[in-house]
């Protein structure tokens, strides 16, 4: 039997990209393959991920009120705890997840299975600046990961081509021939539920339902600004944000929103739950400022999300890597907005459909899963 082992350090409800992943490999993974996978437990009470045929092995991790001094120990003990039921499993392939999750696999690869297959994949662009202003510990396990795991890897995946090309550019002696894009897509599944939206402009007998998944910074994300616009906006509108993860900051911010057309739900949405909540919207709004090449070069999960569920999409102009996805002559509608310039945005062309055909997304996991899934095995 081969043994497959996943190290994803993060909890894993953070990022469904990897919980969409080990739902299709439950699915599809044959009986002559066993898979186990070692992450941390979730503190933002987020449904926990389960799975019947896939063993989950999590270590505590870390809170924010927490010492620096607890944290280290529990990032420890999450790697002398991976390290030793590697060693007892014995795994013929270890997939791991971004910096976090690379010392276990270096011990296990350079002392125990110099044979083993290695595959990296990672959520977001790490510059090397980021590395160098980081923790020490992180810049510690990148230090092994250029000395040895990536040059020991038979894989290395980034989520597109963009940042593939800053990575490669950090690490020229890498060959080509191993670096891959895995994009993030939601599952197909979620166009099961998706009816056929054909909407007009609602004009002002009908409000323009928007919507708002996601982290949110008042520093990072037109938030604010979007809001102000909105509420001299003449069209009747209400606008839902869905979102657990933000500072202080500005959660006052959206607490102090008191105009009815504004709701706020702090406690986010579980994932599982978004397609049915999704489809009740007109358009999904992406407000990242693009402060660093992680968020300018990025084509967001939630992009895919709205147009998997039949929402226009509004994104901001400085995310470059969301260009190639602009769609103006079918719907959903992926439309670049500048939301530093609002007052000059025609509403009713980017929402107008007259004259369009709907066009099926065509951004689903499974078309890019089985291409890792060979990788895998």
């Amino acid at each position: 039997m081969k043994k497959i082992a996943l190290i994803h350090y993060q909890p894993l409800e953070y990022y469904p990209p990897v919980t969409n992943f080990l739902d299709y490999l439950e699915k599809n993974l044959n009986h002559n393959i066993e898979l186990k996978v070692f992450s941390s437990k979730n503190q933002h009470q987020r449904a926990t991920h389960v799975s019947e045929k896939i063993v989950i092995k999590r270590s505590p991790f870390p809170k924010k009120n927490e010492s620096s001094v607890v944290s280290f120990l529990k990032q420890i003990y999450f790697n002398i705890y991976t390290l030793l039921q590697l060693l007892n499993y014995k795994p013929d392939t270890i997939l791991y997840y971004e910096t976090y999750s690379a010392l276990p696999a270096f011990f296990y690869l350079r002392f125990i299975n110099k044979k083993a297959k290695l595959l990296i994949h990672f959520h977001e662009y790490f510059s090397k600046d980021w590395y160098e202003g980081g923790m020490k510990l992180v810049k510690l396990y990148h230090r092994i990961e250029v000395n040895f795991l990536f040059k020991r890897a038979y894989s290395i995946s980034h989520t597109n081509e963009y940042r593939m090309k800053f990575f490669l550019a950090d690490y020229p002696f890498l060959n080509k021939d191993m670096l891959w894009v895995l994009p993030n897509y939601p599952p197909l599944v979620w166009s099961d539920q998706l009816k056929n939206k054909v909407l007009k402009f609602p004009g002002d007998e009908k409000e323009l339902k928007l919507v708002y998944v996601g982290s949110l910074s008042l520093k990072a994300t037109y938030i604010k600004e979007f809001c102000t616009w909105l509420a001299s906006c003449k069209y009747k509108f209400t606008f839902d944000i869905y979102c657990f993860n933000l500072d202080p900051e500005t959660s006052d911010y959206l607490n102090t929103l008191d105009m009815p057309q504004f709701n706020f739900y702090s406690s986010g949405i579980e994932y599982s739950g978004l397609p049915s909540v999704l489809q009740n919207y007109d358009i999904g709004v992406i407000l990242y400022k693009g402060l660093s090449n992680n968020s300018k070069y990025c084509a967001s999960n939630k992009l895919f999300e709205y147009l998997a569920c039949g929402l226009d999409v509004w994104f901001s102009d400085k995310m470059l890597g969301t260009y190639p996805y602009i769609t103006k002559k079918s719907y959903p509608k992926v439309i670049e907005v500048d939301f530093e310039n609002l007052a000059s945005f025609d509403v009713y062309e980017a929402f107008n459909r007259d004259g369009l055909n709907m066009k099926d997304s065509i951004f689903f996991a499974e078309n890019v899963y089985t291409k890792f899934l060979e990788e895998l095995v």
